[in-house]
């Protein structure tokens, strides 16, 4: 009887809640602009630095 009663408690591994799965959101601007920024200062960092070896 306690393996009955376990499976109907079990929730079924096919059903997702609604915390697990939470709605996708768009990333926002200042995400997007701060991404660019850093990966621009980090590139033009590079470019510095190799060019300051090279010489």
């Amino acid at each position: 009887m306690a393996e009955t009663k376990d499976s109907e408690n079990l929730v079924p591994t096919g059903v997702q809640r609604d915390s697990e799965t939470p709605t996708p959101k768009k990333p926002s601007v200042l995400y997007i602009a701060g991404i660019v920024i850093g990966t621009l200062t980090i590139v033009l960092l590079a470019v510095q630095s190799y060019y300051n070896v090279a010489r």
